[in-house]
């Protein structure tokens, strides 16, 4: 760079060198730098060579743009490359204005990325006119594409589309970045009306020096808040992960919980299917998993089944026979402590009714 090589010659300083990100294949680039943030217009009046014409770029112009942007009966605008409205290299997603101009979220593809990290194109131009939407209403001021060219017709009023792009530099300030291109661009005009040897002059090159520190202690700056918004993204992922390993530990609580109240469920219909002769008493656990594993399966065949009751045989409690007895016979079970509802309980009195009856007979 002739910038370090003036600088070493005769200063002994040296400008660290701007770091390019590697490029990789745009299949493993990140999806959150495949939206990109790009300058369409600037803020001020211009000068259009092509039409010969001065255009004020103010607030009143960006929001016509915007509006007509978001009017559902025009489509919405392209990248494409020289004007040719031909395939499209990414899809504006929105724009908006800032104090700098007007820019658009843009989804870049594959296109893009080569042209753009491969420089062979190196700037945006805008496409605006008038167009009439599918509801008949004429527009006068829409965008119709934004392209990727190498002489735009806004000369010198946006920088090159490889300064605005997240992926291509590590410096990810862009008004640090913008402020380091100008200073730059000063100790380049310097350079070039000077010949590069030893005897340049003293003071140019002390004023050289004090402004390479000045973006030497910029760049550091830089790299520091790199460092922290690495920590920031690290600490972030930590905290995601806790509260992710949180929720699977509710889920799988729920889940228990879930399945226990289902087992719950399962068991009371089985059983009262049994007790309306339905099901047969043996089939019982398998008829509690089946409802498990579909419970609308083993409903819909209860439905269908008819309800035989068989007295004593399937009963799970003797309920059933024991609406037979008298009050005044629970009363009497109870009053000696046993419960009427018991198996055991029933058989004993069934014995002694049929005793009792035999008797009679």
């Amino acid at each position: 760079m002739i910038i370090n090589y003036y600088l070493k010659a005769n200063t002994g300083f040296q400008l660290p060198d701007f770091k390019f990100e590697k490029a990789i294949p745009f299949e493993k680039l990140p999806e959150e730098k495949k939206l990109q943030k790009i300058q369409i217009f600037p803020r001020g009046k211009v000068y259009i060579e092509k039409y010969d014409e001065w255009k004020e770029c103010d607030d009143a112009f960006f929001d016509e743009l915007i509006k007509n942007f978001n009017d559902p009966s025009l489509s919405k605008p392209k990248i494409d490359k020289d004007h040719d409205f031909g395939i499209s290299h990414g899809d504006i997603i929105d724009l908006e204005k800032t104090d700098k101009g007007l820019f658009a979220n843009v989804y870049i593809n594959d296109l893009f990325y080569d042209a753009v990290i491969n420089r062979h194109y190196n700037y945006i131009s805008p496409a605006f006119g008038e167009r009439t939407g599918t509801d008949g209403v004429k527009h006068n001021t829409v965008l119709n594409a934004a392209s990727l060219v190498n002489y735009p017709a806004l000369e010198g009023t946006i920088g090159d589309v490889q300064s605005q792009m997240l992926f291509f530099r590590k410096l990810l300030k862009e008004g640090d970045y913008m402020e380091f291109e100008k200073r730059l661009a000063e100790i380049e005009g310097k350079l070039s009306a000077m010949t590069l040897d030893k005897t340049g002059d003293i003071g140019l090159s002390k004023e050289i020096l004090g402004m390479a520190k000045e973006i030497n202690s910029e760049l550091l700056k830089t790299n520091n808040t790199v460092i922290e918004l690495n920590k920031s993204v690290e600490d972030g992922k930590k905290e995601l992960s806790k509260v992710n390993d949180e929720l699977t530990a509710k889920k799988e609580e729920l889940n228990v919980i879930k399945t226990a109240e289902l087992k719950k469920e399962a068991k009371a219909v089985v059983k009262q299917a049994i007790e309306d002769g339905q099901f047969h008493v043996a089939l019982f656990d398998k008829k509690v998993k089946d409802y498990i594993l579909d419970k609308n399966n083993v409903l819909d065949e209860i439905k269908v089944l008819p309800k035989i009751p068989k007295k004593g045989q399937q009963s799970f409690s003797g309920g059933q026979e024991m609406s037979r007895m008298s009050e005044e016979e629970c009363k009497m079970f109870e009053e000696l402590g046993l419960d009427p509802k018991d198996e055991k309980v029933f058989a004993a009195y069934k014995k002694v009714k049929e005793s009792e009856k035999q008797e009679a007979e």
